[in-house]
């Protein structure tokens, strides 16, 4: 028996694979995006999708490959300086046997961060998750600085000096070791900055994050902290007098 009897048959176009996911049928579309920032354009491809492209009823559109990596490792990263936080201040209230210096000591961190996009935007480097892995990596480190000063403010109080004289005296005592400490990791991590060669576009954001946050970090440490702890203090010297 011929199939035409049976049925009208046509030759047509046809995928020659079906894709599913989630139990959808899916279609995937690739760019390549050159030097734009990936996160940057997947911002313009969605304003341009949302205003000016009317989804029928049952589509959506999401964003695959890379950008899911990117978005599952933002979610890993700030748990684990949440984590890396927390540990750092259990640590110094052991050491300090208080809970009010190791606050202190924590302003250094978002100093860091100031020298983060600093270093950014100088260097024209778009936040990535090397870049973010650098913030994290830096938390430890930043609080070298302020963790001399108050060890050396607690030596201070310690031998009867006034507080606020012994926080400016630790601040200006400190200073020279505070300097040194800086320098050497921030020239310890210039060659990862600055770095060429095959795969190093991956690591200079790690470099960078680290250099400007590590160097902008222990030079505002020796400012920020006798002033705000000044200012913390001022109402309590106050009631005292």
């Amino acid at each position: 028996m011929l199939l035409p009897s049976l049925a009208n048959v046509s030759e047509r176009l046809a995928p020659i694979q079906i894709t599913r996911r989630d139990k959808r049928r899916v279609t995937k579309y690739l760019a390549m995006l050159g030097d734009k920032p990936l996160g940057t354009a997947v911002d313009e491809i969605s304003q341009v999708v949302d205003t000016k492209m009317n989804m029928p009823a049952g589509y959506e559109y999401k964003f695959a490959g890379v950008y899911e990596v990117m978005e599952e490792g933002m979610v890993g990263f700030a748990e684990a300086g949440i984590i890396a936080i927390i540990l750092v201040v259990l640590t110094l209230a052991a050491i300090l046997e208080s809970f009010k210096q190791p606050a202190m000591i924590l302003v250094t961190v978002p100093l860091a961060l100031i020298g983060v996009i600093w270093a950014l935007a100088i260097t024209n480097t778009s936040m990535g998750i090397f870049v973010i892995m650098g913030v994290i990596m830096i938390v430890g480190i930043v609080v070298n600085n302020a963790i001399l000063i108050m060890d050396q403010f607690n030596v201070h109080v310690a031998e009867g000096i006034p507080r606020h004289k012994a926080m400016i005296t630790a601040a200006c005592e400190r200073f020279r070791p505070i300097i040194m400490i800086t320098m050497a990791a921030v020239l310890g991590m210039l060659p990862l900055a600055l770095g060429r060669g095959l795969g190093a576009e991956m690591r200079n954001g790690v470099g960078i994050a680290s250099v400007g946050g590590i160097l902008v970090s222990g030079l505002l440490t020796l400012i920020v902290m006798p002033i705000l702890y000044d200012l913390f203090t001022r109402k309590n010297n106050k009631t005292h007098a």
